[in-house]
């Protein structure tokens, strides 16, 4: 069992990621305008770069299945948050026009936009007199050796000539987003200081909600002692869960799921033998931070979701209770500590979260928890805990 939830929660993890690296594909908060001038509010889909430049998906509600999609020729612009703007511009790639959506990066005086696709980047840099050049790096191999490309570098100088002082202190100028994107800004200090230039490449801030959470929790499991015959003994017990969890996301979707959580549980275990039994009262506290992955189905107002990781926990009590019944009457009773030689706890669930407020959700979980226990000596323990929750976000 511990090496299938180990495998289940590595290929969790690299899925999850696999999301994360991409693109978010969540709608969010936006608009767009057509060649009329109308503008329609509403929610656009995240995708990746090279998607956004050629067309996008958007929504009136998100309730909708489907979001229908617009393209450069009836679009004159779209935004959606944080800070994301696109323009429908006329560009030439490898001989001939087109017209793509780019994003704008920098706003003031001189602007720069962005275009991605498959081959390397092209910037569009224009100038509010009108005045506009296109960027980009073409380098070459010549026998064997790199040509680097240059141009682009002599194309700014001579737009931004109007700010001698400015182009002076300029050293070196890479073919980067951020590095044509300050250099644009600065400029736009330099020739107009009295006017605002913004940054528009700032990435997503990292959103963090904290709450309380408490469970109750009921759990099976099996214990192991390869001295004794036979060897494996089911038991049950229950516990509960108290504590502070914290969701930290770049997207609505997908999120860290963490925190502190107070676990305490007790199981038992009851093995006859030929004048009584032998009992095994296992006591076990404990401040857990779970390290999970949530991905959330949707993102109204109820949401439903599954999550899933591991566990590490500190230890405030790990006590074995052993007691020996013969014949009626209690001959031993001791406590001991457990030693513990390895361990993993795996942990899952779903859940639904309820929006009540705009600052606050409710959310109610089915949540299982897997610990797999090897003390020092030869025995060692799983329990299979299944917990039912309700948690708080602020």
């Amino acid at each position: 069992m511990m090496k299938t939830a180990l495998f289940f929660v590595v290929a969790l993890i690299l899925s999850m990621a696999g999301t994360l690296s991409a693109q978010s594909n969540e709608y969010l908060q936006g608009y767009f305008v057509t060649t009329p001038g109308d503008t329609t509010h509403g929610y656009i889909q995240d995708r990746t770069k090279i998607s956004m430049s050629e067309g996008f998906s958007f929504k009136t509600d998100l309730q909708h299945i489907d979001g229908r999609q617009y393209g450069p020729e009836e679009v004159i612009s779209y935004a959606y948050e944080p800070n994301f703007r696109f323009q429908s511009m006329s560009i030439e790639q490898n001989g001939r026009q087109k017209r793509v959506f780019m994003r704008q990066l920098v706003t003031g005086y001189a602007s720069l936009y962005e275009y991605n696709s498959v081959e390397d980047p092209l910037y569009l840099l224009t100038k509010a007199t009108g005045e506009s050049v296109q960027l980009e790096k073409k380098d070459s191999i010549i026998n064997g050796r790199l040509k680097e490309d240059k141009q682009y570098i002599g194309k700014m100088m001579y737009l931004f000539q109007d700010c001698g002082q400015f182009l002076k202190t300029q050293q070196r100028i890479e073919f980067t987003q951020a590095m044509l994107s300050r250099f644009v800004r600065q400029y736009n200090t330099c020739v107009r200081p009295e006017e605002e230039s913004r940054l528009l490449t700032t990435p997503r801030k990292l959103r963090f909600d904290a709450g309380i959470t408490a469970a109750k929790s009921t759990l099976t499991s099996t214990i192991n002692n390869y001295n004794a015959a036979p060897q494996d003994r089911d038991g049950k017990g229950d516990g509960y869960q108290l504590g502070l969890l914290v969701n930290l996301s770049y997207f609505e979707k997908i999120a860290l799921r963490t925190g502190v959580v107070y676990h305490n549980f007790n199981f038992e275990h009851h093995h006859p033998y030929s004048f009584g039994d032998d009992n095994y009262f296992h006591y076990i506290k404990s401040l857990e931070i779970p390290l999970n992955l949530q991905y959330r189905f949707s993102t109204g107002r109820i949401s439903p979701y599954i999550y899933g990781g591991i566990k590490v926990p500190f230890f405030l009590e790990k006590t074995l209770r052993t007691q020996r019944v013969e014949l009626g009457s209690v001959i031993r009773d001791e406590n001991s500590d457990i030693e513990i030689s390895g361990m993993f706890i795996f942990n899952g669930g779903v859940g639904v979260a309820m929006k009540v407020l705009d600052s606050r959700e409710i959310h109610l979980t089915l949540g299982y928890d897997q610990w797999n226990v090897d003390y020092k000596d030869v025995r060692s323990f799983e329990a299979n805990n299944v917990n039912f929750g309700l948690a708080i976000f602020f």
